[in-house]
């Protein structure tokens, strides 16, 4: 991707196209030499302030540890961002056609990107009920969406992910394939005492072990 500037990003915002609207913000694709990037602003009807500055933010952040699409830009004066346009299937979507080994795969790799925020210091608070925040590319998974995420001293992106796997609509899906992860709460509480790298060991075993 060429290296952006405020041209650039002008030329993006005047050919942008609208792709979806959500509760804090709206967004856009646009092409770039050849290349589809998304473009994200605010949705004026709602009264979160400062979302797309504080997404920029913590998607560069989370570029670092490789969480995320990439980032590429964000324009102060006209308040948007734009990052890479990840193609793929929404994990609502995807996950009941999934195999269980596709599951495992899928799972293990949002626990590990979970526990890499943990690490940072930035909570994702919609790891309880990823299902729009997840998606599949390539039987890979690119979490998306941080315009809620915090710095805070006792992240519980892990916590939330496993809480989501163990009830609902996660724990009906998974009974089909003949797993339950009832037992990784309390996995999952031991682990946010101390944010221990053995006790993460743990439930990734008991998670891979379920399957």
């Amino acid at each position: 991707m060429a290296q952006f500037d405020e041209e650039k990003a002008g030329f993006l915002w005047s050919t942008k196209e609208f792709f979806a609207k959500g509760k804090r913000g709206i967004v856009y694709k646009a092409v770039l030499d050849g290349k589809v990037v998304v473009l994200k602003t605010r949705n004026p009807c709602s009264k979160a302030i400062n979302t797309v500055a504080s997404e920029a933010e913590s998607n560069k952040a989370l570029n670092k540890i490789g969480v995320g699409p990439e980032f590429y830009y964000y324009d102060k004066e006209k308040d948007f961002l734009v990052r890479e346009f990840v193609e793929g299937i929404h994990f609502n979507k995807w996950v009941g056609n999934a195999s269980k080994q596709q599951l495992l795969g899928v799972l293990l790799e949002v626990l590990v990107q979970c526990r890499k925020m943990d690490l940072l210091g930035i909570n994702k608070y919609e790891m309880t009920n990823p299902y729009k925040d997840i998606i599949i590319r390539d039987d890979e998974p690119v979490l998306i969406d941080f315009e809620r995420c915090r710095y805070t001293e006792k992240p519980k992106n892990v916590t939330q992910f496993c809480q989501f796997l163990s009830k609902g609509k996660m724990k009906e899906l998974l009974s089909k394939h003949n797993v339950s992860l009832d037992a990784l709460n309390d996995l999952a509480n031991d682990y946010k005492n101390g944010y221990d790298e053995k006790e993460f060991g743990k439930i990734k075993k008991f998670f891979s072990g379920s399957f």
